[in-house]
């Protein structure tokens, strides 16, 4: 049942100045500045974050949603290219779907009032190229639980993770006492892991903390159980509020002490994972559901459930006000909540993979903090006001500030509000009355103050390195600036091998250096090469899968399907006479997809691309060169090196390739050049590709890869660009 009403929503802003601080509007929402000077008040909030605590485990799966079926707003999400585009946009990690046999024997949505006219194919389809983990629900019945399993296998789908029942209701044939569930769940699993071994199972899928039925389970199918018929996690929903009622703040919070109740039942139960397998701030229609409001309400649950080590799977995609979407992708509120822990096209990162200590002195802010990469995520449920961000563990590192802010009866799509310094073991922040904030650090050097291995700060880049981008938004508080003198330029790795035939209107032939040094080609005279800073530099950024540390950049892991990532510098260079020189590590996994060196268009917003055969690149506006390891249409290994005006899906549109490469899943030495309108590519020293190019004046440098239903770990690293400015 549905209740509709509305409810009015306002705030009252008080718009007080303190010493050293300077007012500025961006975007309707109040932002303060830091001067140089230091303000007299002290902060309101203090926060802390420590990121030498590392306290649970965040991987991508654990941001996940549920798809209804219902096919509400617009029509199920698997007949809509936008929507599929809006999901795989916001970083949706992981996707839910009942699915059961039909009153026609074919598997399709087997959620209460699913649209059945879709296929599980469908469904999957959509999930996987939405670069989401599928977890499928099966009904308490052996035969219809072994028909979805064998489905799924015949039509090529690998899914790992599945939960049988939902919420005990006769819809999905678990309407038992939970001693009947528990004995039907172990059967039921080991009858699937005969099929398919090494599946990951979970139930009892509770409709709310069920607490006695919750210990009745995990006493019997994870302390009491032997492995084939063990509980891989456990399961149950939970909602901020029923129809007719309104949530609170604090219904956003209660899911730490559930699953640390959770957790005590387990016990020393090792490799039992927790997950949330619905939640939202309302199961009914309510007026808050499409509120500024519900961002923050979900904000919060997001924050304190994966602090708990947990996976949070919010319901649904497409529900009206409970939806993330509504038709063709628009963003909802929940959206907007869940965007600021998984990052958007807008340009916000993804929350990192390890979750650290964070603490608040003040009990109507909540904040949220992790390690690769670096985020955190601070939620204020209250009054507005400054805060203080202390950060153990860190020395130096830039930070893009993006908040969520506004009416609360809109939907407040986040937006950067400007670049702060980490100064003094910290940043200072204003945070608006009910807000979203998420502070991307990057560049981050750890260690204890008075160990920073940098040389000292100067207020500019050298005369050597690419002038810093423009600032965005306003600069919200800070001490000293962060930007340190990068090395000098340094010649780029290219050929050791014979040189190749000259090109009509080339430069001059580099010079042969000596033995175990690399050449490089002399630029005309009175026009010295500046070089981009190494990734370590805070103006290299990642998005999507993409994490660095050490001075190298992982662009995808093997463990991740249905990944892409990038790495990319915050700025452009003139194209005429660039030198890049890398190593590449593709690698340990059983083969997908391949990386790209990509030259994007600096006007251009997106960043990273599609998943699988894309590259990380399709969709992406600029050439790349392509090192392609899978051929999408023969699903075979191969080994490719081309030149790319564009690509759309899996179809790179190639204006030169070859096949007659080394294996390119390896380590290997590649130097890409550009020079009198030709593009030359060496592998290890010898040339493989030549061929002309047309480019815009200023390009965007990146490096982007990709994994699908096949992975490999993509790493580059020993990355220099030079060029003439």
């Amino acid at each position: 049942m549905r209740i509709r009403g509305s409810v009015l929503l306002s705030a009252k802003r008080n718009l007080v100045l303190g010493s050293g601080l300077v007012l500025a509007l961006c975007a309707g929402a109040t932002v303060y500045v830091q001067t140089q000077g230091t303000a007299n008040a002290a902060p309101d909030t203090v926060l802390s974050v420590d990121f030498t605590k590392v306290v649970a485990q965040a991987p991508a799966g654990n941001f996940g949603v549920t798809f209804s079926t219902f096919g509400v707003d617009g029509g199920p999400v698997v007949k809509s290219p936008d929507d599929i585009a809006a999901l795989r946009g916001l970083g949706v990690g992981g996707i839910r779907v009942h699915l059961a046999p039909n009153d026609k024997g074919e598997i399709a949505s087997g959620a209460g009032g699913g649209d059945r006219g879709v296929t599980g194919d469908e469904w999957l389809t959509a999930i996987e190229s939405i670069g989401a983990e599928p977890t499928v629900v099966v009904n308490t019945d052996r035969a219809d639980a072994l028909a979805v399993l064998g489905y799924l296998n015949q039509h090529g789908h690998r899914v790992k993770r599945f939960i049988i029942g939902n919420e005990m209701d006769e819809n999905s044939k678990s309407k038992l006492s939970a001693e009947q569930y528990t004995a039907a769940f172990r059967e039921i699993a080991a009858q699937m892991r005969a099929r398919t071994p090494g599946l990951e199972i979970g139930g009892p899928a509770t409709a709310y903390f069920d607490e006695s039925l919750l210990r009745v389970f995990v006493d019997g199918a994870v302390h009491q159980a032997p492995p084939q018929e063990r509980a891989s996690f456990v399961d149950f929903h939970a909602y901020g509020a029923g129809a007719g009622e309104n949530a609170t703040v604090a219904s956003s919070l209660r899911y730490t002490e559930q699953l640390d109740k959770l957790r005590t039942m387990l016990g020393d139960a090792d490799g039992v994972g927790l997950q949330i397998g619905e939640f939202n701030m309302n199961w009914g229609d309510e007026s808050q559901n499409n509120t500024h409001f519900a961002s923050v309400w979900v904000a919060n649950a997001f924050g304190s459930i994966v602090s708990r080590g947990a996976t949070a799977m919010l319901y649904a995609d497409k529900n009206e006000a409970m939806g993330l979407i509504g038709p063709n992708g628009t963003p909802k509120a929940s959206f907007v909540g869940m965007e600021m822990f998984t990052g958007s096209p807008l340009g916000i990162r993804h929350f990192g993979r390890e979750v650290v200590e964070a603490t608040s002195s003040n009990p109507d802010v909540q904040v949220y903090a992790s390690n690769h990469d670096t985020n955190i995520v601070v939620v204020n449920t209250g009054a507005e006001g400054e805060a203080r961000i202390e950060l153990t563990g860190a020395l130096r590192g830039s930070v893009d500030v993006w908040q969520s802010s506004g009416a609360l009866t809109g939907v407040n799509r986040p937006t950067k509000r400007g670049t702060v310094n980490i100064a003094g073991g910290g940043i200072d922040a204003f945070l608006p009355g009910m807000s979203i904030t998420t502070f991307v650090v990057n560049g981050l050097i750890t260690g204890t103050p008075g160990t920073d291995p940098s040389a000292a700060p100067t207020d500019s880049p050298p005369a050597s390195a690419s002038p810093p981008p423009a600032p965005t938004g306003p600069a919200l508080p800070s001490g000293t600036p962060t930007a340190s003198a990068s090395s000098p330029p340094a010649p780029a790795p290219g050929a050791t091998g014979p040189s190749a035939p000259p090109v009509p209107g080339a430069p001059p032939a580099a010079t042969v250096p000596p033995p175990g040094q690399q050449p490089v080609p002399n630029p005309p005279p009175g026009q010295p090469r500046a070089q981009l800073p190494d990734i370590g530099d805070p103006r290299w950024r990642t998005q999507g899968a993409a994490t660095t540390a050490s001075g190298s950049a992982v662009l995808t892991r093997a463990d991740q399907r249905f990944a892409a990532g990038s790495l990319y510098y915050d700025g452009s260079v003139p194209s005429a006479a660039l030198q890049v020189s890398f190593d590449a590590a593709v690698g340990g996994g059983n083969g997908g997809d391949g990386l790209t060196f990509a030259l994007l268009d600096p006007a251009s917003g997106a960043r990273v691309g599609e998943i699988g055969g894309g590259l990380g690149y399709s969709g992406l506006t600029g050439p790349a060169v392509v090192f392609d390891t899978f051929d999408n249409t023969t699903h075979k290994s191969v080994d490719r090196v081309g030149y790319a005006t564009s690509a759309q899906g899996t179809t790179m549109q190639y204006a030169a390739s070859t096949t007659s490469v080394p294996s390119l899943r390896t380590t290997r030495h590649y130097d890409v050049t550009v020079a009198a309108g030709v593009l030359t590519v060496k592998i290890d020293g010898t040339e493989v590709l030549r061929t002309r190019v047309t480019l815009p004046d200023r390009v965007v440098p990146a490096f982007t890869a990709a994994t699908g239903e096949t992975t490999d770990q993509h790493r580059v690293s020993a990355v220099k660009i030079t060029y003439t400015p």
